[in-house]
């Protein structure tokens, strides 16, 4: 059915976060760009707004993205409040819960290029398609249930990632502390003979239909290469740049911006090459690989790589820093028994990413037919 459509400044306060305090601290969760009512500092010079008050971050990286806080709260500078504004009957003319989630489905008015933001007076004028309260709130609350599918099977997969983890420290022990007393060797020389670890392409050049796909730091993503977004080279420009080859279930690090940020090439990339943002490390003969990369993503080693990475800004690890990261090496026996361990808990994170996927298309397709999206 096709509802009338209203502006956002008919059904609500459109409104500027305007605290000057810099401290946030998450509520509800950690999902919330917004502040505790109770402030964090003392200085409460600011607007203070109920819970389940629809908030769009306006300028910066997640300029048009939207939350909805669980608890009161106090906006933020750069974050406009939509507050539904009550009737006579003191009866709030939208469902809070349905504004989030259909402006979450929409396109928000923008503008700026470089620095885009959201304007208060383009919010107020923006026009929405407006049902009746009583199917506002139906709509809501079945979105609500899928939200709350999709936040359970999240957590699975927290879960499962999280026991690779504490498979890691019951077969070998907090590497930090190495309570059993094994030696090291730095990555340098726990990579496979004749390989180094090194970045790849300096320059890739235009996308060449075809040609041999690179790997790039924003390609890694949740532990894993996005196959979707990868580029490619000219195999003559890839040729220059063997060293750099990877093969499969050799493991690949950003070096650059996300830093320390892991993955294995899998069959399909066997061949690919990699860019400046991008370090190969192949496992050789004194590690396993499964055992190396969970090393890798270990707090402790995390740690150890942040601490080495430069500038604030542009930031990254210089590939003679991270060739001295020192790696643990525990007898192959002990590491062959993590990489059995590692192969269930890997097949629970695999299951839980299914079940996520499926349950995030069931939630986009009844976004779809209930809040009349294409």
């Amino acid at each position: 059915m096709s509802w009338p459509k209203v502006a956002l400044g008919e059904i609500c306060i459109v409104d500027w976060g305007n605290t000057s305090l810099t401290k946030s601290s998450y509520v509800a969760g950690g999902d919330y760009l917004a502040v505790s009512a109770t402030g964090g500092d003392g200085r409460i010079d600011h607007w203070e707004h109920k819970a389940m008050t629809p908030v769009i971050s306006a300028i910066g990286a997640q300029c048009g993205k939207l939350f909805l806080p669980k608890e009161d709260f106090t906006a933020i500078k750069n974050t406009i409040t939509l507050t539904p504004i009550d009737d006579s009957r003191n009866q709030e003319a939208c469902c809070p819960i349905y504004l989030y989630y259909l402006l979450s489905s929409m396109q928000l008015p923008r503008r700026g290029a470089g620095q885009p933001f959201i304007s208060k007076g383009d919010l107020e004028k923006f026009k929405i398609p407006l049902p009746p309260l009583e199917e506002q709130r139906r709509i809501a609350a079945i979105l609500d249930k899928a939200g709350n599918l999709r936040q359970h099977a999240n957590g699975q997969l927290c879960q499962a990632k999280d026991l690779l983890a504490s498979l890691f420290i019951e077969t070998i022990g907090d590497p930090h502390q190495n309570p059993r007393d094994w030696s090291t060797l730095p990555l340098a020389e726990a990579v496979q003979a004749g390989t180094d670890v090194t970045y790849g392409i300096v320059q890739a050049g235009e996308e060449f239909p075809g040609g041999i796909p690179y790997i790039r730091t924003g390609d890694i993503v949740d532990g894993e290469i996005d196959l979707s977004a990868l580029r490619h080279t000219d195999p003559a420009i890839a040729s220059r740049f063997m060293r750099s080859t990877v093969r499969t279930g050799e493991i690949i690090m950003s070096i650059r911006a996300t830093v320390g940020t892991t993955a294995i090439i899998p069959p399909c990339l066997d061949g690919a090459n990699l860019t400046q943002g991008t370090a190969r490390v192949a496992p050789g003969k004194y590690v396993n690989g499964v055992y190396l990369l969970q090393y890798l993503r270990m707090p402790s080693t995390q740690v150890w790589i942040q601490r080495q990475v430069k500038g604030a800004t542009f930031r990254e690890i210089t590939l003679a820093r991270l060739r001295e990261l020192p790696v643990l090496i525990p007898p192959m026996a002990i590491q062959d028994k993590f990489a059995d361990k590692a192969m269930l808990a890997n097949s629970a994170i695999d299951s839980s990413k299914v079940l996520l996927s499926r349950i995030e298309n069931l939630s986009l397709s009844l976004g779809n037919q209930l809040l009349g999206r294409k």
